[in-house]
């Protein structure tokens, strides 16, 4: 049986370890109960705090005394290898080692550090908490993702963003003063190691697809971007699965973005499931079947004509004064 209860105060540091870093973490006490065969019975409570030793290399916990946990890590640039994890036979199976990987996490994804399973443990708890497997994709593609969805385990996390559709000069300006070298490669079809991973490359259609969108806005240049980020959705959209709903919202955004009609109906049949599997993307539905029925109509976007110097039709030129027609 393993209970949880919130841990309050700091604990004291015993002589002879180096200097603990708080951690981005939840601290909590633990109550054990249990029982092995040719091993002590447990019965008791077991303070689990854990505590980052960065000049150590290490995170480590000391349940009770003489029983530590610990989980080694080496660091080389933006890469975090998990070398070791270790608990003591007597406390394991009580999702001890779990804590302590998920602390390593919660610590490494803001800053971010690209996580290097370095021992068969971290694997393995990998597969059992999906959400985290981000974490294994480049840092450079990972603080596109923490920009746009916000930080593994955070409060925006798995949340739709007021961000995402809404005209806002100020974050537009943040996007240009810290993405905009990352959009140029892009651009120039680099980025492409990314692909490596699902969440990496959506992190390169973000870039290719919304960025450009925020930083080139009202400019021929907004849509620059568009081909090369609907070659990278159709790429990724069968093996996508390990990706949450939202993010495959926008993994399938090029295609509605495509002036082109197979793109449109294949877009509102990605949308058509995700919108099953989601209610919140109802809207994005509704959204994909209007963009579907503007290309079946003109064959192309009305409301870009002006920013790619493209001379509106009479109809084009009445549709774009309806409410809407601008998207």
């Amino acid at each position: 049986m393993l209970l949880l209860r919130k841990h309050r105060g700091r604990p004291r540091r015993r002589c002879g370890q180096p200097a603990a870093r708080a951690v981005a973490s939840p601290r909590v006490q633990l109550l054990v109960a249990a029982t092995r065969q040719g091993a002590p019975t447990w019965s008791r409570d077991v303070n689990l705090v854990i505590q980052h030793h960065p000049d150590a290399r290490c995170f480590l916990a000391q349940p009770q005394p003489g029983l530590l946990c610990r989980l080694d890590y080496e660091r080389h640039g933006e890469q975090l290898i998990i070398t070791h994890t270790g608990v003591p036979a007597q406390l394991r199976g009580l999702g001890l080692a779990s804590q302590m990987v998920e602390t390593a996490a919660r610590w490494l994804a803001p800053v971010p550090l690209q996580l290097v399973p370095g021992c068969s443990y971290v694997r393995h708890w990998l597969l059992r908490h999906p959400s985290w497997r981000r974490l294994l994709t480049p840092a450079a593609a990972q603080r596109v993702l923490n920009e746009w969805f916000g930080v593994p385990g955070d409060e925006q996390d798995g949340q739709i963003q007021s961000q995402w559709f809404q005209k806002d000069d100020a974050f537009d300006a943040s996007l240009r003063e810290r993405f905009g070298p990352v959009v140029e490669q892009a651009l120039r079809g680099e980025l492409r190691d990314w692909d490596s991973t699902p969440w990496g490359a959506l992190a390169r259609i973000l870039v290719l697809d919304q960025f450009t969108r925020n930083i080139f806005r009202d400019t021929p240049r907004a849509f620059a971007g568009d081909a090369l980020a609907l070659s990278a959705a159709l790429t990724l959209l069968p093996r996508a699965q390990e990706l949450g709903t939202l993010e495959r919202w926008f993994a399938t955004m090029p295609l509605e973005h495509a002036e082109d009609l197979a793109m449109q109906d294949r877009s509102v049949a990605e949308f058509e499931a995700l919108a099953a599997e989601d209610t919140r993307l109802d809207d994005a539905l509704d959204y994909a079947r209007r963009h579907r029925d503007v290309i079946a109509r003109f064959g192309r976007f009305p409301h870009r004509n002006a920013i790619l110097n493209r001379a509106s039709t009479p109809e084009e030129i009445e549709f774009l004064k309806q409410p809407g027609s601008r998207f």
